[in-house]
C-alpha cells in the first residue's frame, strides 16, 4: 500500500524513459539538420568550382587556339617572305624613304588554314576565332639605303570561349617579331663591277706602259717613213705593196688615238665593267710586265727588220733587198699592233678613275659598305670562336646543314683558322670572315638562277684554286686597317667578279676572271630603265620574340 500523493518506483523509471527518447530525438533532428547544412554548402561549392574550373578550361583552351593561329601567322610570314612565286615577296622588297614608315598590311597576305581545320574540329565547335590581324608596324633604314632595312611584324589573334554563366571566355594573343631586309651580294655600286681596285696604281707601273706606248708608235711611224723612202728605188713590181704597207701605219695622231694615254694620276682607282661571260686572265693586269714580255717575243722580227734596212740602204735597187725589208717591216708592224693592241684593251676594259673624277670621291665613300661595322648590323647570323666553344667552321657547317637553302649574311669573325668552302652552296648567301681569312675550292651554284654566292674577307688571306662560282671581295675591317693577301691561284677560274680594296704584298693574280653579270643587283631610285633586282633581297625574321602577350576581352 502506498501513500497519497506519492508515485512508485516503476511509474517513476517510465516518466523517465520517456524524457531520454525526447532529447535524443532532438539530437538526430539537429544533427540532420546539420548535415543538410553542409550538404547544401558543398553542393553549391562544388557546382562554384565546377563553373571555375570550366571557364578556366575555356579560357585556356581559347588561349591555346589563339596562340596556334599567331604562330601559323608568323610561320606563313618566314616561309612566304622569301617565296619569289607569292605577293608578300614584293611587297617586302618596295623601297622605304623616311619619313614614311613603312608600315603595310599583311591580313590578305597570310592564311591559317591549319588553324582554321582546328576550329573545325568537334572537340573545338564551342570556340569561335573573331579576329586575325597582320601587320608590319614599321621599317626603318640601315645607313641610308631604302632597300636595306629593320622591321616589326606584329600578328594578333583574338578567340573566344565557350560561355558560362554571364561571363565569356574571350583571349587575345599577340606577339611580334624583329626582321630585316638585306642585300645578298656586294653592296652596291660594285656589284656593278667584274673587278674593283683601289689602288689602281699598284696593278702595274703606267709610267712605263705609257713610255713603252710611245716607243712603240714612234717605230711605227719610222717604218712607214722607211717605207715611203724605199718605195721610189723599188721594181715596179713591188709598187702595189709598198703601198698597202704604207697604208697599213695610220698616221701619228690616229695611232695615239687609237692606244690613248693610261692616266697615271696617284690614289686612282680601277674599275672595270665587262658584258656576261667575258673572260680575263688576271696575269694581264700587270701591263708593263705583259708588254715587257711580249717584246721579248717580237724582238727577232725587229733584229731581223733592223738588218733588212741596212742591207737595203748598201743596194737600193736589188729587189731581193726590197723584198726583205717589206716581209721584216710587215712583221715587225704585226708585232707592234699587237702590243699597242693590249694598250687599247686594257684602256677599253677598265676605267682609271682619280681624285678629279666626281666618282673617286663616291667610290671612296661607299667601301665603307664592305667594313665590318655594316656587316655586323646587317648579319642574319654571327658566330665568334669563344674560348673552350666550336669553332666558326664547326658553327658554319652545322649551319649549312641545318638550312638548306642557306638564305642571308654570314658573319664569321674567325681569327685562328681560315674558313674553308668547297663543292655546292645553296642560297643566297654573303659569307663574311675575320682575320683568319678564306679558302676557296671548287665552290660550285647547284642553280645559278637562284644560288648566289658572296664571299667577304675583312683583313684575312684569301685563297682561290679550281673553278670558283661566286663574287670575291677582300677588304680592310676598318678605314685603314690591314688587308689580307689574294692568292689567285694559276689555273684557277673564278665566275663572278673581285673586289680589291688593295693588293696586299704576298698576293697572286693568277688564273681568269669570268663576269657573271647576276651578282649585280639593279640600282636604286626612279630609273625607269635600270631597277632593282629583287630577288637579290632577302628577309630574316628574328628567332627571338620582341615581346609576346595574352590579354583578356
Amino acid at each position: 500500500m502506498t501513500r497519497a500523493g506519492t508515485q512508485s518506483p516503476r511509474v517513476r523509471r517510465r516518466a523517465g524513459a520517456r524524457g531520454g527518447q525526447g532529447a535524443l530525438l532532438l539530437i538526430v533532428v539537429v544533427s540532420a539538420g546539420i548535415l543538410l547544412l553542409i550538404g547544401v554548402r558543398q553542393l553549391f561549392t562544388s557546382s562554384a568550382l565546377s563553373a571555375r574550373a570550366g571557364r578556366s578550361a575555356g579560357a585556356t583552351t581559347a588561349s591555346l587556339l589563339a596562340e596556334s593561329v599567331a604562330q601559323e601567322g608568323l610561320w606563313q610570314f618566314q616561309t612566304k617572305a622569301n617565296d619569289p612565286a607569292g605577293p608578300l615577296f614584293e611587297a617586302l622588297r618596295q623601297e622605304v624613304y623616311a619619313p614614311k614608315p613603312g608600315a603595310l598590311g599583311l591580313g590578305e597576305l597570310l592564311a591559317t588554314p591549319v588553324s582554321a581545320g582546328l576550329f573545325a574540329q568537334a572537340a573545338f565547335k564551342d570556340f569561335k576565332l573573331e579576329g586575325f590581324e597582320a601587320s608590319v608596324v614599321y621599317q626603318r633604314q640601315f645607313e641610308d639605303l631604302p632597300y636595306e632595312r629593320f622591321g616589326l611584324v606584329r600578328l594578333l589573334a583574338r578567340v573566344r570561349g565557350p560561355a558560362a554563366g554571364s561571363e565569356k571566355s574571350v583571349r587575345e594573343l599577340e606577339l611580334a617579331r624583329g626582321f630585316k631586309v638585306v642585300l645578298a651580294g656586294v653592296p652596291r655600286p660594285f656589284d656593278q663591277a667584274a673587278l674593283f681596285i683601289g689602288e689602281g696604281l699598284a696593278v702595274t707601273d703606267l709610267n712605263a706602259v705609257n713610255a713603252r706606248r710611245k716607243r712603240y708608235i714612234d717605230r711605227s711611224v719610222a717604218i712607214a717613213s722607211a717605207a715611203e723612202r724605199f718605195a721610189t728605188s723599188a721594181p715596179a713590181s713591188l709598187t702595189s705593196r709598198y703601198e698597202a704597207l704604207r697604208k697599213s701605219v695610220p698616221a701619228r695622231q690616229a695611232l695615239e688615238a687609237s692606244a690613248p694615254e693610261l692616266p697615271a694620276n696617284p690614289g686612282s682607282l680601277l674599275f672595270a665593267v665587262w658584258r656576261d661571260g667575258q673572260q680575263f686572265p688576271l696575269e694581264n693586269l700587270d701591263l708593263d710586265r705583259r708588254l715587257q714580255s711580249d717584246e721579248a717575243r717580237f724582238q727577232p722580227d725587229e733584229t731581223r727588220l733592223t738588218s733588212a734596212e741596212s742591207a737595203l740602204a748598201a743596194a737600193p735597187s736589188d729587189p731581193a733587198a726590197h723584198t726583205g725589208f717589206l716581209e721584216a717591216a710587215e712583221a715587225s708592224l704585226r708585232g707592234l699592233s699587237s702590243l699597242l693592241g693590249r694598250i687599247w684593251a686594257f684602256h677599253e676594259g677598265f676605267r682609271m678613275i682619280d681624285s678629279a673624277n666626281a666618282a673617286h670621291a663616291e667610290l671612296v665613300s661607299r667601301q665603307e659598305r664592305l667594313r665590318l661595322a655594316h656587316w655586323r648590323r646587317v648579319a642574319f647570323f654571327r658566330f665568334d670562336e669563344g674560348p673552350g666553344g666550336r669553332s666558326c667552321q664547326q658553327q658554319l657547317d652545322e649551319l649549312l646543314k641545318r638550312l638548306t637553302p642557306l638564305n642571308g649574311v654570314v658573319l664569321l669573325e674567325n681569327t685562328k683558322e681560315p674558313i674553308r668552302l668547297a663543292g655546292p652552296i645553296r642560297g643566297k648567301l654573303v659569307l663574311v670572315t675575320g682575320s683568319g681569312g678564306v679558302s676557296l675550292d671548287g665552290v660550285s651554284a647547284p642553280d645559278p638562277a637562284q644560288d648566289l654566292l658572296t664571299v667577304v674577307s675583312l683583313g684575312g688571306p684569301v685563297s682561290v684554286a679550281g673553278e670558283v662560282h661566286a663574287c670575291v671581295a677582300s677588304v680592310a675591317p676598318s678605314a685603314g686597317g690591314q688587308v689580307g693577301p689574294v692568292q689567285m691561284q694559276p689555273g684557277s677560274t673564278l665566275r663572278g667578279g673581285l673586289i680589291l680594296e688593295r693588293i696586299a704584298s704576298g698576293s697572286q693574280l693568277a688564273g681568269r676572271l669570268v663576269r657573271a653579270s647576276r651578282y649585280f643587283s639593279g640600282t636604286t631610285g626612279d630609273d625607269k630603265l635600270q631597277r632593282p633586282r629583287t630577288g637579290h633581297y632577302v628577309v630574316g625574321i628574328s628567332p627571338v620574340g620582341t615581346y609576346d602577350r595574352v590579354s583578356r576581352r
